[in-house]
């Protein structure tokens, strides 16, 4: 059905128009217009029945609420996650941050991350951040987050879960063939750090060398906090001229180079594959965004395939906000 020009500029018109759809991705393949009077209006973040792909996800018991809390502005940050030691992390390190900004503005310490629900689900989370943001609201507390509460993030986003990348791996003997044959699964693991309990992957080829074995063990001796130390991480990582090399090559030290934010800063590490033109269709597009935990990595890392997601309309299905919520 057509409607005129000015159809779409009613709030209510887009709004009933996306209920029809599950996804943000068939909205805006069957509604491509009011799909975009959405994203411009930024009214997408508004519509949660299209945030999810899977939503048996939103059963798994791994969830967490909570807050910082800066005493002498009343001001509270309130989030969810579903890993407490990264999401840290990540609001004391990223200079992005809601959380690290506002301790920057005001010259502040960031204060300690406080648990306020625990033990639900995923669905059950976004309904208490929801009540929590508005319970500081209304008691005079100063809100600094930026993004709507209630935003799914990307924990929707993907149907492997930790139980399914196990499941997926276990059917593979070595660490090549895992990421060759189920690259998604693969990436999504070693996002998470959830390959360090692969074990039984093989990661380096019978037929090697035992020089090769002899390095291997050498990473492990390393002394505690070894990576953290930004030289020591600069020094291994000039090692390697791709971002492959350097997971292929250690590991260990890859996984702490994300974890620490040093990766951003090894720009002779080079990602971009050429492709035939074509290559980048959602399915791609979804294997390639995974890697990244934002649009500022994935834009540095591979432009190629941010712009062909961001010609799709598809950007906002891989990443809700600047940065990953979890």
């Amino acid at each position: 059905m057509k409607h005129d020009s000015n159809y779409w500029n009613d709030k209510n018109n887009v709004f009933n128009e996306s209920k029809k759809y599950t996804s943000r991705t068939s909205f805006n393949r069957r509604s491509h217009q009011a799909y975009e009077t959405a994203r411009k209006n930024k009214w997408l973040d508004e519509m949660y029945w299209l945030n999810v792909k899977n939503k048996n996800i939103f059963t798994d018991e791994a969830d967490y609420v909570y807050k910082y809390y800066f005493v002498e502005e009343n001001a509270v940050y309130v989030g969810r996650t579903i890993n407490t030691i990264i999401r840290d992390l990540q609001h004391r390190t990223r200079e992005n941050d809601s959380v690290y900004k506002f301790a920057k503005k005001h010259n502040v310490e960031i204060p300690k991350m406080e648990i306020i629900e625990s033990g639900i689900t995923v669905n059950q989370g976004v309904e208490k951040e929801i009540y929590w943001e508005r319970y500081f609201r209304e008691n005079g507390f100063l809100i600094i987050n930026k993004t709507k509460c209630g935003s799914v993030g990307n924990v929707g986003k993907s149907r492997w879960t930790k139980k399914k990348c196990i499941e997926e791996a276990k059917k593979y003997k070595t660490l090549s063939d895992f990421m060759k044959y189920s690259n998604t699964a693969y990436q999504r693991s070693l996002k998470k750090e959830w390959i360090l309990e692969m074990t039984w992957l093989e990661r380096y080829k019978k037929n090697k060398p035992k020089k090769e074995k002899e390095k291997k063990s050498t990473i492990k001796t390393l002394p505690k906090g070894y990576w953290k130390n930004k030289k020591n991480m600069m020094e291994e990582a000039r090692k390697y001229a791709t971002k492959e090399e350097f997971q292929k090559g250690n590991l260990s030290a890859f996984l702490a180079a994300y974890r620490y934010g040093y990766i951003d800063e090894m720009d002779w590490l080079v990602t971009q594959k050429q492709h035939k033109k074509g290559y980048w269709t959602y399915k791609h597009i979804e294997e390639e965004a995974i890697k990244y935990n934002t649009k500022s990595e994935f834009f540095k890392s591979n432009q190629t395939a941010y712009r062909a997601a961001l010609k799709m309309g598809i950007i906002d299905d891989f990443f809700i906000d600047n940065y990953i919520e979890y």
